[in-house]
């Protein structure tokens, strides 16, 4: 099992809250969520200039090259558990197997959201921007005020299909890109941006149901298999990716852990666990099983419905 970072190296006040709260501190928005209310931690230099780290995709085989895949390197890794913000209509909230029409709104102030994950202790946030994702516009300026009130890196995907898509999100202070469709639909341009931007900042996302991968918000088929996608990716330089088995998703019924272990070890690919974490269990399964092949877990609807805290799946995660 990789190492984990015990949660008060992760965050100033994770220790304070992992002693003293069982839950996040919390607030009542319109929706019922309750949420930290104190003041997010001012982002300091180191992250400020994190777009200025030296690249590390040169080496990889340029595009359109492939190769048989083999493992992530076996070295010590943070196994980490990312507390997720999907965005829609300037609100965080949750759906259930990607479906629209099962929208559940928790927060109409999703950057409070995000400073009482980050206060409870996590490393890092993931956030989707399903109106991009959807076609029916975008929530880049609370995605940029999110950055700004974090110390934390953010990962954000959703609807990422130019070089503009990328650009704008980095320089909204962004961490990570994600980058989902354009995967199959443009993997050259995956290649490149992998190339241009580096392996750490471009990450994939592959989104299956019954094998095959979904694109545009999960809405449309690809006729191409998760295996084929990430086998492609990892050939074009891609070392991570966030997995998600759409029938899982929002549902709190537990994680598709044999299916996500066997795609990273076929693949090549560090993969994120996403979909389907009801509680405690499913964060310590699949870090005890993580080894070279899991780099951590996306943890949502557990945490708005209070089945789950940060800190909580936090020591899981250990």
């Amino acid at each position: 099992m990789p190492p984990c970072a015990p949660p008060c190296m992760t965050s100033p006040h994770a220790s304070t809250i992992l002693r003293a709260h069982d839950r996040l501190p919390l607030r009542t928005t319109r929706s019922g969520l309750r949420v930290g209310d104190r003041a997010a931690p001012a982002r300091g230099p180191h992250f400020r200039h994190a777009r200025r780290l030296p690249r590390t995709g040169h080496g990889h085989p340029p595009t359109g090259r492939h190769h048989s895949p083999s493992p992530a390197p076996n070295r010590p890794m943070t196994f980490r558990v990312l507390p997720a913000i999907d965005l829609r209509h300037g609100s965080a909230v949750r759906l259930q197997e990607g479906r629209p029409e099962s929208e559940t709104a928790y927060s109409d102030d999703p950057v409070a959201t995000a400073t009482a994950f980050a206060q409870a202790g996590a490393s890092m946030l993931h956030v989707v921007d399903l109106d991009a994702a959807f076609g029916t516009g975008d929530n880049r300026e609370i995605i940029a005020r999110v950055a700004a009130a974090l110390s934390i890196p953010i990962q954000v995907g959703g609807g990422v299909r130019s070089d503009a898509d990328v650009a704008a999100l980095l320089d909204a202070g962004v961490h990570r890109v994600i980058v989902g469709s354009a995967a199959v639909e443009n993997p050259d341009w995956v290649g490149s941006l992998v190339e241009r931007h580096g392996a750490d900042r471009i990450v994939v996302g592959i989104d299956a149901r019954d094998g095959d991968v979904k694109t545009r918000g999960w809405l449309e088929g690809s006729s191409r298999s998760a295996l084929e996608v990430a086998r492609d990716m990892c050939a074009r330089g891609a070392t991570e990716a966030v997995y998600t088995n759409i029938a899982n998703d929002g549902m709190l019924g537990g994680i598709d852990l044999e299916g996500t272990l066997a795609l990273a070890r076929d693949s090549g690919l560090r993969l994120i666990v996403s979909g389907g974490v009801g509680g405690a269990e499913d964060v310590r399964a699949a870090a005890r099983s993580a080894g070279e092949f899991l780099s951590g877990i996306i943890v949502g609807r557990a945490l708005y419905e209070g089945r789950l805290s940060v800190p909580e799946a936090l020591k899981a995660a250990c």
